[in-house]
């Protein structure tokens, strides 16, 4: 069986926590983590996770089928777009953004990708 491959995007508290809840589900597969914050990708190296060095680096990785978002909330919306247009699935953590609008928008790109 193929397993989906995924990589988190903020590793903070909440980023940590879906890095090591991927790991430990026998169909997924953690790609690796991206964080804005250099230090917070040095701490995901010390728990033994792989890391991208920038967030087109994410989106251009093709073995990367999930995006799990777990940044600040009100950048939730461009991440998840850039995701799904770069073809990936996208799970965002809460709330999923912080307008209905943005909901709306969030959910016509995923439509359409």
């Amino acid at each position: 069986m193929n397993k989906i491959r995924a990589a988190v995007i903020g590793y903070g508290g909440m980023g940590e926590w879906h890095s090591e809840r991927i790991t430990e589900m026998e169909n997924f597969d953690l790609a690796g983590v991206w964080d804005i914050n250099p230090k917070r990708l040095e701490i995901a190296k010390e728990h033994g996770f792989s890391v991208y060095s920038s967030l087109d680096e994410v989106l251009e990785d093709k073995s990367v089928e999930l995006v799990v978002i777990a940044t600040w909330n009100d950048q939730h919306k461009p991440l998840a777009i850039a995701a799904m247009e770069a073809g990936k699935n996208v799970i965002s953590e809460k709330p999923v953004t912080i307008s209905v609008a943005d909901l709306k928008e969030m959910i016509a790109v995923s439509e359409k990708t």
